[in-house]
């Protein structure tokens, strides 16, 4: 019985990893057709080199992206995933108009918003006031020091 959690991760990964590897393999199969075997007279190397540096995004994110239907909730591994498809997405747009590209542009806009939303939600820890303080403005010191002294 201790097991069956594990087993049921375990299928869980390999039934992502058998959905998500056919779906890598079909938009570099239509990047490869489309932009650099049809559109050839208009392709770069810069293309070339996309296609070549999401590949191996891929290959480093994959692993990830399949322990996203296992992972609790706001893990890093859904944030992985998330830029595993939208690569996939800028990859299979990318085919077929040079624009295509600019999809990849949400992954500094969302880790942009992440990062200002932990900031502006960060609650400021409260300052003790201390009988010693420095910092305080000189009048206040002088009226407290002279309330200390009428008791």
């Amino acid at each position: 019985m201790a097991g069956t959690a594990a087993k049921k991760a375990l299928k869980a990964k390999q039934k992502a990893s058998s959905t998500l590897l056919p779906c890598v393999l079909a938009v570099d199969l239509f990047y490869v057709v489309v932009r650099l075997v049809l559109r050839w007279s208009s392709a770069t190397r810069w293309q070339v080199f996309a296609l070549v540096f999401l590949n191996v995004l891929y290959g480093a994110t994959f692993s990830t992206a399949c322990e996203a239907s296992t992972a609790p909730a706001g893990s890093i591994s859904e944030y992985v995933f998330d830029l595993f498809v939208v690569s996939l997405a800028a990859q299979a747009l990318a085919a077929v108009s040079e624009k295509g590209w600019w999809l990849l542009a949400v992954v500094p806009a969302f880790i942009l918003y992440k990062a200002a939303t932990y900031f502006r939600d960060r609650k400021p820890t409260p300052k003790q006031p201390d009988d010693n303080d420095e910092d305080q403005d000189p009048k206040k010191a002088i009226k407290q020091k002279i309330k200390r002294g009428r008791r």
